[in-house]
């Protein structure tokens, strides 16, 4: 039987798990960003978009490439929550104005 000396075997086991890690904190990755993309495309079939949100989405997918996985998943769910509630402030707005926003823009009703 021949073994490998644990110092050999050490950092070919860390690299392994290094790796594993990343593909598991991808995979978490994808879930928040799906869901600011799926919201943030809401948001943009009403033309009610905020500026803000697109940036952090890219923040975020810059963090997650940089490997800063927990500010990666922070910054995806803060722009779901921006595009939420840039969402919320469009319907407000076209009650209180008594509009229908749309894909083809702003109808008077």
């Amino acid at each position: 039987l021949n073994i490998a000396p644990i110092s050999t075997l050490a950092p070919r086991m860390i690299e392994s798990l290094r790796a594993l890690f990343r593909q598991l904190y991808h995979g978490l990755f994808q879930q928040p960003v799906s869901a600011a993309k799926t919201a943030m495309a809401k948001a943009e079939s009403i033309h009610y978009q905020w500026l803000a949100t697109p940036k952090l989405l890219k923040e975020a997918e810059a963090a997650e490439k940089g490997g800063k996985y927990d500010a990666a998943v922070a910054k995806a769910q803060h722009a779901e929550e921006l595009a939420k509630l840039s969402y919320a402030q469009g319907e407000a707005q076209a009650k209180k104005y008594d509009v229908t926003l749309g894909k083809n823009g702003i109808t008077l009703n």
